[in-house]
């Protein structure tokens, strides 16, 4: 399974495809659970004390299981914080409250993308970039496979499962 380090080198890669893109900021891991958070890495905040990291930009998040695994990546195209708020929810502990995880989500982590006239990368298309490229266990819309009938093409799942509405 893919990780944080996995995810910075697609998204070098990534950078190194695309004119006039500068670095990306890519968050540290936000703790959905922050009394049960690993203390062998760094905490860059947590449910229970601060707001998810650039809670105010588009972009695209990462949600890592315990254990530091990529398990889904997905994009908004307003703010992290209303978005991510369709995946977790609650006033006090974190609730998930999407259904269909492979592994419970424990922590997230964002990469704003600054929209500019030098160049007209969104959300979305890093977002496919890296689905196609780590294919994290929970994502299968975007991931490219190769068709089942033996044919030089490929198929484009367009579901998530268990959930019709995530975008």
């Amino acid at each position: 399974m893919p990780n944080l380090q996995d995810v910075k080198a697609a998204i070098d890669e990534f950078l190194g495809m695309q004119r006039g893109l500068s670095e990306l900021d890519v968050s540290g891991y936000y703790a959905l659970f922050p009394s049960g958070a690993r203390t062998d890495i760094p905490i860059s905040g947590g449910w229970d004390s601060e707001p998810y990291p650039h809670q105010y930009k588009a972009g695209v998040y990462l949600i890592f299981s315990k254990d530091l695994e990529l398990i889904y990546i997905g994009k908004t195209d307003s703010n992290f914080g209303s978005r991510l708020y369709n995946h977790f929810k609650g006033s006090g502990a974190c609730k998930v409250v999407q259904p269909g995880w492979s592994k419970k989500p424990h922590y997230v982590v964002n990469i704003p993308v600054e929209r500019s006239k030098s160049h007209a990368v969104s959300p979305v298309c890093l977002e496919d970039f890296l689905i196609n490229r780590l294919q994290p266990c929970d994502n299968t819309r975007g991931i490219i496979k190769n068709s089942e009938d033996g044919q030089n093409g490929y198929e484009i799942t367009s579901t998530i499962a268990n959930d019709a509405d995530w975008s």
